[in-house]
């Protein structure tokens, strides 16, 4: 099969899968706390992947029982699985994004919508980015101090990723600043500015943290066994 029949989803399963076979819904409890800043996925997507994945030969899944619940799949990754992520590693072509954002839509019209209106949505999407920079600025920590004590940690790239968003969020914020002094828009009460200390970079885990401690331990709500048993009986139907 080429590779060119997978998508970058499948690619991060593949990944995911490589570094720790998962049944698919510990799997999307691992890419929420990993790579849901810069490639979320639903947990239908992941199970839509993972049947694409075995249909090809990528990944294997083995049923394993569990006492007082149903059994769940364990996706692991074949070896023709991890050449197809190798190589897709391999390429430097690093894709074209194509991010979608609502607020623009709404800022494009600003014509249509009273001054304080737009000052109220910049608020708005201000303390959004406030609140995604200091957990990403958390993770980027997180992730610093555990390089520092093992410079050859994996988690190296769990930092540039973390920066990678912390950068983009402090853009976003030098920008709200920018054009709302353009637009001449109104400051309105409880304003906040970018230069706002991080009141929580010492107390969010990194991502990487985590997706360790969600994956020593047991899904044990029954509740969400019960989901990924039914998820997997549609699956295979």
């Amino acid at each position: 099969m080429s590779r060119a029949t997978l998508t970058s989803s499948a690619y991060a399963v593949l990944g995911l899968l490589a570094r720790r076979p998962s049944a698919g819904y510990e799997l999307g409890t691992r890419a929420v706390a990993s790579i849901d800043n810069f490639w979320p996925l639903t947990r239908t997507h992941i199970y839509g992947e993972l049947a694409k994945l075995e249909a090809l030969g990528y990944v294997v899944g083995v049923e394993v029982a569990q006492e007082n619940l149903p059994d769940k799949r364990v996706y692991s990754v074949t070896p023709q699985g991890e050449r197809a992520l190798d190589a897709w590693l391999a390429d430097p072509d690093p894709g074209v994004p194509r991010p979608r954002q609502p607020m623009l839509v709404k800022l494009f019209f600003g014509e249509r919508i009273a001054p304080e209106r737009a000052a109220a949505l910049l608020t708005q999407y201000r303390a959004q980015a406030l609140a995604r920079r200091d957990q990403l600025a958390a993770a980027a920590a997180a992730d610093a101090a555990a390089v520092a004590a093992d410079p050859d940690s994996p988690r190296r790239f769990g930092r540039a990723t973390a920066l990678f968003g912390l950068r983009r969020v402090e853009a976003d914020l030098a920008w709200i600043d920018e054009v709302s002094a353009e637009l001449g828009l109104p400051t309105l009460e409880g304003h906040v500015t970018a230069d706002e200390p991080d009141r929580t970079s010492g107390s969010m885990p990194s991502p990487h943290d985590a997706e360790v401690q969600r994956g020593a331990q047991q899904d044990s709500p029954r509740i969400t066994q019960m989901e990924e048993a039914t998820m997997e009986t549609r699956r295979q139907t």
